[in-house]
């Protein structure tokens, strides 16, 4: 699910939303601010896109950490079986 986000994150296009928006308002500073707002957003959208691979990340190491607890501890109480 964390990938999914992630993915999403990052197909948002930033870029076309603000470019539309130059051509608004002639003569002001908008075009200017578009471009900077731009990179601002796409910046912190990447931000969030790399933060979300990091916790799917993490979640994925804690899983296959569990897992092999959850084998050791069976393999564990098979040992136990086996030796009385």
């Amino acid at each position: 699910m964390t990938r999914d986000v992630s993915e999403a994150l990052r197909s948002i296009d930033v870029v076309g939303a603000y470019w539309s928006a130059q051509s608004a308002l002639p003569g002001t500073d908008l075009p200017g601010l578009c471009t900077e707002a731009s990179g601002v957003s796409g910046s912190a959208l990447r931000g969030m896109s790399q933060r979300m691979d990091a916790l799917a990340g993490s979640a994925r190491g804690s899983a296959e950490d569990y897992r092999m607890t959850e084998d050791e501890f069976a393999a564990r109480l098979r040992a136990m079986s086996s030796a009385e």
